[in-house]
């Protein structure tokens, strides 16, 4: 497993479910939304824009988020390189599972046999990182 050392006083992880519905990231639009509004009432799905990266994204029972609130600056981390080990650990948790997984080569997640297992979208203020993954 990766470990990422620093000051572990300044470090927290969040595990957590949410709610069913969409959440809209930095680089979605209304667009990514497919459902129209009557569908989206009739499912009770509500929408939310929120500041991490990434697109829309769909919330259902089973899925779990992982936002690690780290330091990057004091981890000597670079926003590309804290998302490139977030992937790194989704994949290597997913063989520890026994499931042979990849990194996604057209967004920031992880695939096993052709479907995507881990959404990954940060959002990072002040050097310190919030969001994270969603596995699904």
């Amino acid at each position: 497993m990766y470990d990422i050392t620093g000051d572990r006083d300044t470090a927290a992880l969040v595990l957590c479910d949410h709610p069913t519905g969409i959440t809209v990231g930095r680089e979605g639009s209304a667009a990514h939304v497919r459902p129209n509004p009557d569908e989206l009432a009739a499912r009770g799905w509500p929408v939310e824009w929120v500041a991490r990266g990434g697109g829309a994204m769909l919330h259902q029972p089973g899925q779990v988020a992982c936002y690690p609130i780290l330091p990057l600056d004091a981890l000597n981390l670079t926003v590309g390189r804290y998302v490139t080990e977030l992937q790194a650990v989704a994949v290597e948790l997913c063989r520890e599972f026994g499931v042979e997984a990849t990194l996604d080569t057209e967004r920031p997640g992880v695939r096993a046999n052709g479907r995507r297992l881990a959404h990954v979208g940060v959002a990072v203020r002040n050097w310190v990182s919030s969001f994270g993954l969603i596995v699904t």
